[in-house]
């Protein structure tokens, strides 16, 4: 089915993206604080089979680095690693977060709907669009709203609230008549 998506906005530049370098870098910086991570393999290393196993996901947490590295590279995990592994995640969140603000702030990014519209959204590109209404401009993570929808996929037909960049929403079929 093709759909016609009205207002649909784009940014150029694009909202940049954590990039291999970036988590390499950040990995690097957590593998010279805690070299302890693991004891036979070298700092360049470590950092080089954290990026590996993460791939292209920036939202995970310590512990699934964790069993990545056991079941993949067959590290030794530990209580202590989780929690490492975790600052690790925290560091890149906080990366994107950072990198995103400033390129809302520097190319004037505003939100192309106000609050109250219906939208369709792209969440997380693993279902089809969703459809819901913008309840807040997101004060957590720049140029995003908190999208109210139902959910059949995540709360089993409950009301759930999602963070959706700008760009990730277009107007649904009922506001664009």
């Amino acid at each position: 089915m093709v759909e016609n998506i009205v207002n649909h906005v784009t940014y150029n530049p694009p909202r940049p993206k954590i990039t291999n370098d970036i988590k390499f870098r950040i990995a690097l910086e957590i593998a010279e604080k805690y070299p302890e991570l693991n004891n036979e393999l070298s700092k360049n290393d470590i950092a080089t089979a954290i990026v590996k196993v993460i791939d292209n996901k920036i939202k995970f947490d310590g512990y699934e680095i964790a069993r990545k590295l056991d079941s993949f590279e067959n590290w030794a995990i530990s209580t202590k690693t989780v929690n490492i592994l975790e600052q690790f995640s925290n560091q890149l969140q906080d990366e994107q977060i950072r990198l995103q603000a400033e390129w809302a702030q520097k190319n004037n990014i505003l939100p192309p709907f106000p609050v109250g519209t219906k939208v369709k959204f792209s969440f997380l590109f693993i279902y089809p669009p969703m459809e819901g209404t913008i309840i807040q401009i997101s004060d957590e993570y720049p140029a995003c709203y908190k999208v109210n929808f139902r959910s059949e996929y995540l709360s089993n037909g409950e009301y759930v609230n999602v963070t959706v960049f700008y760009e990730d929403c277009w107007l649904s079929n009922q506001e664009s008549q």
